[in-house]
């Protein structure tokens, strides 16, 4: 990393920090993370039909989301989700699989409610500049936050926004990510 990158990136993070803070309003619910139970939060799955027009992103291996192309470490339970997509893979019993998008609001809800049911505090919402500064990524991931944030005011858990620069090439990446 340069020394332009370097100056670049210590900006970005004192000015991000004095704009978080000063994003807390006198009766903010969490007027700090400190003691709090805070996990990451991505939202990165979509399926082919949820209307974010991005196939079986991030489930999907080599451009495939078939019987032998995936990257499914664990099969989710789904029976919860108001919302799933029927995918091409079956279950040991021949039944159809499904599967969850974090594009649709009610996933995301749902996970909120599970953090308050577990006692998870809240999260950090994880926001990665390489797949914000496409079209197609920033709609879906700004979806997912709008989402998160609306859940995160329902079932009362805290929500930070963090930015993730790992795969941008240079400053260029991060001011067309914003």
């Amino acid at each position: 990393m340069n020394i332009k990158h370097t100056v670049l990136l210590i900006v970005l993070l004192c000015a991000n920090s004095v704009f978080a803070q000063s994003k807390h309003s006198k009766t903010s619910r969490f007027k700090s993370y400190k003691g709090l139970i805070m996990a990451g939060y991505q939202g990165w799955h979509n399926a082919a039909e949820d209307g974010a027009g991005r196939g079986w992103y991030h489930y999907q291996s080599k451009g495939k989301f078939e019987p032998g192309s995936t990257n499914v470490d664990l099969w989710p339970e789904t029976s919860e989700l108001k919302k799933v997509y029927q995918t091409s893979f079956v279950h040991a019993d021949g039944s159809a699989a499904y599967l969850p998008s974090a594009h649709d609001a009610s996933t995301v809800e749902i996970h909120f409610k599970w953090m308050k049911d577990y006692g998870l505090d809240g999260v950090f919402m994880q926001r990665f500049v390489a797949e914000i500064k496409g079209k197609s990524g920033r709609n879906h991931f700004n979806t997912v936050l709008g989402n998160a944030l609306k859940s995160s005011q329902k079932y009362g858990r805290a929500i930070s926004v963090m930015y993730d620069l790992s795969g941008t090439t240079d400053r260029v990446d991060v001011l067309d990510a914003h």
